[in-house]
């Protein structure tokens, strides 16, 4: 029961990661029931696995709020992707100690946008997006770095970060092949 209504099953340690009705994958609602359900989960010091299921994105602000829940959690944590997994949703896979995704996934990094309705507020909007951005940049590139892409070439951290940042803004949307996502150390392996 508590699989379907609050996408938790305490028995296995287990969180689902999903859409719960909302415009986009990852909101307020689904960053509050996620970080409530691994509180119950992290009084044990035994593997959480996160399922994040088909995942458009979303709040990119919602999404840092779960990246850091798992960061902070002293519980070690799987994420397994299904699906599409897009935008902030990425962004929460670098956060688990072991991020694996489906052979049949799809994942896609791009840069955040924000859509501010005021002019008055369009330029601390948009300062904001900017800082949020280079954090996600920050983040990718400290994972990847790691990637046998990254690895084999010697980069350091930053130029790391460089060659995501230059591919991130020619390219737009990337999506990669969960292969593809493994070469360049966005995770750690396929299931």
């Amino acid at each position: 029961m508590d699989q379907h209504e609050f996408g938790i099953s305490i028995k296995r340690r287990i969180i689902y990661l999903h859409n719960l009705g909302g415009e986009h994958s990852i909101d307020w609602k689904t960053s509050a029931q996620f970080i409530k359900n691994l509180d119950v989960l992290s009084t044990s010091n035994k593997l959480i696995t996160v399922k994040l299921i088909s995942s458009d994105g979303g709040d990119l602000s919602d999404g840092l709020a779960i990246y850091s829940a798992i960061r902070t959690c002293p519980t070690p944590i799987r994420i397994i992707g299904y699906g599409f997994i897009c935008s902030s949703a990425t962004l929460i896979m670098q956060s688990a100690r072991e991020r694996l995704l489906s052979r049949e996934s799809e994942f896609m990094v791009h840069r955040g946008t924000v859509a501010s309705e005021h002019t008055l507020n369009a330029r601390s909007t948009v300062k904001s997006n900017h800082r949020i951005n280079k954090r996600m940049l920050d983040i990718y590139a400290e994972r990847c770095m790691h990637g046998s892409f990254f690895k084999s070439r010697n980069y350091s951290l930053s130029k790391t970060r460089s060659y995501l940042d230059t591919k991130i803004k020619n390219d737009g949307d990337i999506w990669l092949t969960p292969e593809e996502a493994l070469e360049l150390g966005f995770i750690d392996g396929i299931v």
